[in-house]
């Protein structure tokens, strides 16, 4: 592990000792450069204790300068308060809301921002396109949202700082001898001008000034955008080099083994990573550098400058979940979420009644579930005094009482409300929390006190309304766990700029994205934006930050290397314009970077895993009565370890939910009605001397019985539409199906819902046989099939289909034909085998005799296979297999292909 004392400091502190030696106020963009200036002049500092220089964040900076105006008894800063960033969103929320309720949620960070961007401009809003719909509509919230601030005695921070500079011009602020700027690209009118007015002098220690002169010039002449652009065609990167990847995925690798070829070579050294997009790729690139690492053998911890929102930790999620819990109604999953949770009292749950609830819930087949009905599923399980269903009920009557009492109270109180919620709950768990969670609940409980703040706005509200809001305030409080200082920084483009490193790359560069692209705002005139040059509004200013960003880097590195992916899908990707006069690095390089990459994943893969041998496990005694059926033979044919997971395991299919019947109950119900029918019919003679009306009434009589009896079951028939549009689908089928029997030779129906019992070597199967039938003198078993067909393979090697095979040993005499009967709307057909024909289409055995014997001994190897415990991972069915692929992260196929060999083994 690398030690952090031993690492260079971020900063130049040079640049700095002048003006921190005469007092200077020197302001920075963002708190990364705050800690890290202090930092690095603290260890050249010769005594135990100095004076802290005077190093801020303009923000910080105006604040200190706000206060001071208050303890001054100033006339416009002693009644007000500035609004809190919370409290700004929350007032734009219920501005809209007043308006248009439908767009609050959607609305209010565009708009606050808008508002913000119109007050740092300083430009007239009421200049503003009052055609433009989206204005209008903007200008009725800011009306509302500006009497609210009015009315609770609070200004935003775009007029404190009005009130600052006029303060300073005025000489209630007395002006500060020099002011010193470091780290912008950059900064906005207000800031400037109020900055401006506070000193005497305004220099900067880098290039800030010259930067930022830059791009109000860009800004303010539009018309001279050729000179902008020859200026920056002069921009020369001597210690850069260019990479070509082939895609975002390649080019992330890339980046990652050369920091760790870095590292490897001195890890005392100071490198960077700069993504732009680092925010919504921070998982990824974690995963992908620490795989790096371990399969390089780096032992060094990695900085990121980006964070998680709080709301997405898992601690967190939990408690929202815990809070939403009589909210809207929820899908299955995210009940299965709030049950497997470690954060919960469900968390106390045995195993064992974790999975009988998740099978509950499954078994539902709902796209959504309302709490009652979670709850009662609690109530069904063994344990029904458990805690989980005590304090779930408790919690339920306590929101209850409160809706139905229409109870609005303050912020603070709906704070104990949700303490009180989670505790009953059993958040956040009975086991020890990891550091991150540790830091995360802390910083839980700090938002809930800033929510409680709400208080002086003097407004109550709703149960909803209340979580909603402390919903949105942690989804805005950016998490960053706390960690070490480490030779390796990943960061993004803005928090890279002014930090000295010995080399950095930047990933991303290509043109779609790099200088940022330009974008609207639906509540301002696209003439408006580009007018008073508003962020992201004019290309020329985006590339002009562009070309600073790259000049800042490059003067703060000794090496710098800029990528950019060179497809993305099937789209060709070009680099930005700005890279075109850099040198390309070279050819032996990239031919090394990309050998490497063909290798690390699967080294990476072989170094992290441990080669085991799994032993066959034969069942007990007491299991050689298989539950489960036929299916356990055809899964053990088609891939013994996939048998062995479903059936020894107990892995189920995951049912999904679907509008109306899933094509299994639709199985059901045919089945059912088809029982229904030859159970009245018996014959083909009876079929045969049905007219067409009586054929109908007979159908409909049977669908009808089938119904009622499984209307308690599916939901989806409680419907009254949906029952008729069921019975309609039904009938014609099933009249169809009836039509294709009566072509047949005569038969009689001897039975349905046939049960019987078989014996294959050691184990022993109850089976239903969904039909028997007598047809020249020999026996047919009959399967309905409703669903897609697949191959029979009753003539391989290995038995695939054992399902009719077993069916014809099991009856006695043993039968002579076999035979899907195929009922799907437009493939109505048999498929089956017989030894004579019997105008069914069926395939014909010369030798059945000889069959059944070799059916006989498959199905016994396969029944010996299975008892043994045989589980090698062969696959047998391709598509049989594929149709499984719900259990690949159990028996982890798709990570096989990293064990292979150059000749293809395992």
């Amino acid at each position: 592990m690398t030690d952090p004392k031993l690492l260079p400091p971020l900063i130049d502190v040079s640049l700095f000792q002048s003006a921190i030696g005469k007092g200077t106020t020197i302001l920075v963009p963002n708190q990364r450069l705050v800690d890290n200036i202090n930092q690095a002049w603290s260890r050249i500092q010769a005594h135990q204790a100095w004076e802290t220089p005077l190093i801020f964040t303009v923000k910080t900076w105006l604040r200190i300068c706000w206060d001071r105006l208050q303890d001054m008894h100033h006339s416009e800063a002693t009644e007000f308060s500035i609004v809190s960033e919370e409290h700004y969103k929350y007032l734009w929320y219920k501005a809209i809301q007043l308006h248009d309720p439908e767009l609050a949620t959607n609305y209010v960070d565009l708009a606050s921002d808008t508002e913000n961007n119109i007050g740092t401009w300083q430009v007239n809003s009421i200049a503003v396109n009052n055609e433009h719909y989206g204005s209008i509509r903007f200008s009725r919230w800011r009306g509302t949202f500006y009497e609210l601030l009015k009315s609770k005695k609070i200004v935003t921070q775009a007029h404190s700082w009005l009130i600052i500079m006029k303060s300073f011009k005025q000489g209630y602020l007395p002006q500060l001898p020099e002011i010193s700027l470091y780290g912008f690209q950059a900064m906005s009118p207000l800031e400037f001008d109020t900055i401006s007015g506070a000193s005497e002098v305004l220099s900067s220690i880098d290039q800030s000034l010259a930067a930022i002169d830059m791009l109000r010039s860009s800004r303010s002449s539009r018309s001279s955008i050729s000179s902008f652009t020859v200026q920056c065609e002069k921009l020369e990167l001597t210690k850069a080099a260019k990479i070509r990847c082939s895609d975002q995925y390649n080019e992330l690798i890339s980046s990652a083994l050369w920091a760790a070829e870095q590292l490897k070579i001195n890890q005392n050294q100071r490198i960077a990573i700069v993504a732009p997009d680092l925010g919504s790729r921070l998982g990824e690139i974690s995963r992908v550098i620490n795989k790096i690492f371990i399969a390089k053998g780096i032992k060094s911890t990695v900085n990121f400058s980006a964070g998680i929102p709080l709301i997405s930790a898992p601690i967190i999620s939990a408690a929202i979940d815990l809070l939403s819990i009589l909210g809207e109604e929820k899908t299955s999953t995210r009940w299965l979420q709030i049950v497997h949770s470690p954060f919960n009292t469900f968390g106390q749950l045995e195993s064992g009644l974790k999975i009988k609830l998740e099978n509950k819930l499954i078994e539902l087949r709902q796209f959504k579930i309302p709490v009652w009905r979670f709850l009662k599923l609690i109530k069904s399980l063994e344990d029904t005094n458990h805690n989980s269903y005590l304090n779930l009920a408790t919690v339920i009557k306590k929101i209850e009482r409160k809706e139905k009492t229409n109870s609005k109270m303050n912020f603070s109180n709906w704070v104990a409300v949700f303490t009180d919620i989670l505790e009953s709950l059993g958040w956040p768990g009975e086991r020890p929390l990891s550091s991150n969670e540790y830091q995360q609940r802390k910083q839980f409980f700090i938002t809930l006190e800033a929510f409680s703040k709400f208080d002086n706005l003097n407004i109550k509200t709703y149960f909803g309304e209340a979580k909603a809001t402390l919903e949105t305030m942690l989804a805005n409080h950016i998490f960053h766990p706390q960690s070490p200082d480490a030779p390796l920084q990943v960061l993004g483009l803005l928090e890279a700029s002014g930090l000295r490193f010995d080399s950095m790359w930047v990933l991303g560069l290509q043109s779609k994205v790099f200088p940022r692209p330009t974008t609207s705002n639906p509540l301002l005139p696209p003439s408006y934006l580009r007018r008073h040059g508003f962020p992201g509004s004019l290309p020329e200013v985006e590339y002009v930050l562009a070309r600073c960003l790259l000049e800042n880097y490059h003067s703060n590195c000794n090496s710098l290397f800029l990528s950019y992916p060179s497809t993305s899908d099937d789209e060709i990707l070009r680099e930005c314009s700005l890279l075109q006069e850099v040198k390309n690095i070279e050819t032996s390089e990239i031919t090394n970077i990309n050998k490497q990459i063909t290798t690390i994943r699967r080294k990476n893969y072989e170094n992290s895993c441990e080669s085991y041998a799994q032993i066959n496990v034969p069942l007990r005694v007491s299991e050689m009565h298989v539950r489960g059926g036929i299916a356990v033979l055809r899964d053990q044919s088609a891939c013994p370890i996939n048998a062995f997971i479903t059936h020894r395991l107990n892995i189920a299919y995951p049912i999904k939910p679907v509008q109306g019947l899933d094509n299994a109950q639709r199985g059901i119900l045919i089945h059912d009605t088809m029982s229904n029918i030859w159970n009245t019919l018996r014959c083909s003679i009876a079929l045969a001397k049905k007219t067409d009306l009586e054929l109908n009434i007979e159908i409909d009589k049977a669908i009808t019985t089938t119904f009622s009896k499984y209307v308690g079951q599916f939901q989806s028939l409680r419907s009254k539409n949906l029952y008729e549009l069921e019975k309609n689908s039904l009938e014609k089928l099933i009249k169809d199906w009836l039509i294709l029997e009566t072509k047949r030779s005569p038969f009689q129906v001897i039975d349905t819902e046939k049960k019987t019992a078989i014996k294959l070597g050691a184990l022993s199967f109850s089976i239903v046989i969904d039909r028997v039938d007598r047809i020249k003198q020999r026996l047919l078993v009959v399967d309905y099939k409703t669903g897609k067909l697949a191959q029979t393979n009753w003539n391989a090697e290995r038995l695939l289909d054992p399902q009719l095979p077993v069916y014809v040993l099991s009856v006695e005499p043993h039968a002579r034909a076999l035979a899907y009967a195929h009922i799907k709307p437009g493939d109505l057909k048999w498929v089956g085998q017989s030894d004579v024909n019997l105008d069914m289409g069926l395939e014909e055995i010369e030798y059945w005799s000889d069959r059944l014997i070799d059916w006989k001994e498959k199905l016994m190897s396969l029944a010996n296979e299975f008892a043994a415990g045989e589980i090698s991972f062969i696959i047998h069915d391709k598509n049989r297999f594929m149709q499984q692929e719900y259990l690949f992260p159990i028996n982890r196929w798709p990570e096989i292909f990293l064990t292979k060999t150059p000749d293809g083994n395992f």
